[in-house]
């Protein structure tokens, strides 16, 4: 529903748009007289909500696995089957040093407009006291979604800065994929989609999908898609590069304000997680390939030296010249400072409300200390004020 804004093209000359995905936001109560009001309010919420919202409440506590952090959950949705999650909340933390509430957003299943009717729907339920828990929250995770239409997974080789791990994937009859970084601070989901928004179905909301070209029903699939039968080359395809920012490792575990990324009221001022993408143009296979042949290429007209060379492991001499190879083939794909400069109006777009609660952009803060330094150097210069003039 969220597409997102525009953000220019590549120097590919590939249209790019930029999203929030996911917001988590955790927050502490101010006293045990707000924590009883609020989860007072909450047993209540199905009833208030009836008609406009459907509301699921749930026991962590009965999962056979893993135990999450909070013991009770609260999902809501729009009315209607199959309508997907709008908003969580969870509460009852299991350990010490873990905020009281946590509130998972979904900002790109709905519209600005639809989110604000939302929360505002929801303050009003709770007593009022949404909006001041929020303003006291900390974000534990968010993600940042950059579609780059007419791009390919294949287009180029792709690689996050510090990162690790790496996995390929690719659902049967789906497009692909490639996640870097599965567990770090910084993660990076890149994986291929078709924008059908244009295309009319009933009783679907969604306006980005994976598409799958027949019906399969392996026993491994975990989780219910919806089979739609499209013909992709009438539809514009994209590349969408995620980015998910979560909270760091501390000694008090995930959902402390130790680990937070950054305070909510600061979310249009967080640094910008883009710089560590890498990009490399496709020529560096065959650079790669050559290298490693000249490396090991043994001083010999036998064949039985070329088979020598194959099973010989040639990766320790390869690497000032492999660095050589990444750095002649890095391409940039688009100036990230530029991309980066709409995440306040990205922000703005997920609602009134929740553009309210993070507080100015950062151009007006710059804008309001070069006013400061301004004022600083009438002073030094002895140059006198407007007011003192007057006198």
């Amino acid at each position: 529903m969220n597409k997102g804004i525009s953000v220019g093209e590549t120097h590919g000359r590939y249209p790019m748009t930029i999203h929030c995905d996911w917001l988590t936001l955790v927050s502490d109560y101010k006293s045990n007289k707000e924590k009883m009001i609020f989860e007072a309010g909450l047993l209540l919420l199905k009833k208030e909500l009836t008609g406009a919202y459907n509301v699921t409440r749930r026991n962590m506590d009965k999962r056979s696995k893993k135990k999450p952090p909070y013991r009770n959950s609260l999902h809501i949705s729009e009315c209607g089957t199959d309508s997907p999650k709008l908003l969580s909340i969870y509460t009852s933390p299991r350990f010490k040093k873990v905020g009281g509430i946590s509130i998972q957003i979904h900002p790109q299943r709905t519209t600005g407009e639809g989110m604000d009717s939302l929360l505002n729907k929801l303050n009003a339920a709770l007593g009022g006291l949404l909006f001041p828990i929020l303003s006291r929250a900390w974000v534990t995770r968010v993600d940042i979604a950059l579609d780059i239409y007419g791009c390919k997974l294949d287009d180029y080789y792709w690689w996050l800065s510090w990162a690790k791990a790496y996995e390929d994937f690719c659902e049967p009859y789906g497009l692909p994929g490639l996640q870097i970084g599965k567990k770090s601070a910084l993660s990076v989901n890149l994986y291929e989609k078709i924008d059908a928004s244009d295309f009319k179905i009933q009783g679907l909301k969604r306006a980005l999908f994976h598409v799958f070209d027949k019906d399969h029903r392996s026993k491994d699939r975990y989780r219910k898609e919806r089979l739609i039968d499209l013909k992709k080359e009438q539809y514009p395809g994209l590349l969408r590069v995620e980015f998910r920012v979560q909270e760091k490792k501390n000694a008090y575990g995930k959902y402390s304000k130790a680990g937070k990324v950054v305070m909510l009221g600061s979310l249009k001022s967080m640094k910008n997680p883009l710089h560590r993408l890498k990009v490399y143009d496709r020529a560096l296979m065959s650079d790669m390939f050559n290298e490693w042949y000249k490396v090991g290429r043994p001083d010999t007209n036998s064949s039985k030296g070329l088979v020598d060379l194959l099973s010989r492991d040639t990766g320790g001499r390869l690497g000032r010249a492999a660095e050589r190879i990444f750095e002649r083939r890095e391409v940039e794909l688009f100036n990230e400072n530029e991309v980066w400069s709409s995440w306040s109006a990205c922000v703005d777009a997920m609602g009134e409300v929740l553009a309210g609660l993070t507080g100015k952009s950062p151009a007006s803060d710059q804008t309001e200390s070069r006013a400061k330094v301004e004022r600083k150097k009438r002073r030094l210069s002895g140059v006198r004020s407007r007011r003192k003039r007057r006198r």
